[in-house]
């Protein structure tokens, strides 16, 4: 199973991806599936991304946007669009401009940062969200297993105070599901939910990944969890039905 199907994505789906820990590759490889099912597809970001290396369109009018990206996919079944460029990254459309897009089979949208980072805890303001999300996914990277907040968690002051814990305390499983059910406080009222386990290597962070899922599935009924190695899907937990609610702790 692949990531496309594994969330339930569908044509007219608007996905945002938040979190840390594998966000624009999630988005890219989600591009490709949706390309390989003969969809138009609109990469982009409400914050900043990576500038992905596909055919860019910018514009600050959705409406001049919507109209451009009508030849864009003419020529291309992937393309990638936002206001403007700057430092390698493409600068965010605002969240009230996608529900003007119509001309893209499926959006996917970047809608957080973490600096590279693969723990993330949301500061005000943060994540950005469009409201007309279909799909929430919330992204970890196990790799941050064992390290220190201060090196894997972002932004690392705040996360080390929302688990009450020191700046150079290891990141342990509880940390890993607390940061993914904080992200999904953050769910638009109509969207489905899913957890994204990334950077599953090795048996000891298989069975991490397992034990987390558990966790989620307990306090997060109606979501998805994906166990996901380098873009593959190795095991997928939950269901996709129901669209859960979360109150912020």
């Amino acid at each position: 199973m692949d990531l496309w199907d594994a969330i339930g994505v569908h044509r007219g789906a608007v996905v945002s991806v938040i979190g840390a820990g594998g966000k624009t590759s999630t988005v890219l490889a989600l591009a490709w599936q949706a390309a390989d099912r003969d969809l138009d597809v609109l990469v982009t970001t409400t914050t900043r991304m990576w500038l992905p290396d596909l055919p860019v369109v910018y514009s600050d009018s959705a409406a001049d946007l919507d109209r451009a990206l009508k030849p864009a996919f003419r020529e291309h079944r992937v393309v990638a669009a936002g206001t403007g460029s700057r430092d390698g990254k493409l600068l965010g459309l605002a969240p009230a401009a996608f529900s003007s897009l119509t001309s893209a089979g499926v959006i996917l949208c970047e809608a957080d940062g973490a600096a590279g980072r693969s723990l993330k805890i949301h500061r005000a303001g943060e994540p950005v969200v469009p409201a007309c999300s279909t799909h929430l996914v919330v992204v970890a990277g196990l790799d941050a297993l064992g390290l220190p907040f201060c090196d894997s968690a972002h932004p690392a002051p705040l996360a080390a105070e929302y688990f009450s814990e020191a700046l150079e305390a290891r990141i342990r499983e509880q940390h890993v599901a607390g940061a993914l059910l904080e992200g999904a406080t953050f769910l638009p009222p109509s969207a489905s939910l899913a957890f994204l386990l990334n950077k599953i290597e090795g048996p000891d962070r298989i069975e991490a990944a397992r034990r987390i899922s558990q966790h989620l599935g307990r306090d997060a009924p109606g979501s998805v969890v994906l166990l996901v190695s380098h873009g593959r899907v190795l095991d997928t937990a939950g269901g996709t039905t129901g669209s859960p609610s979360y109150t912020r702790p």
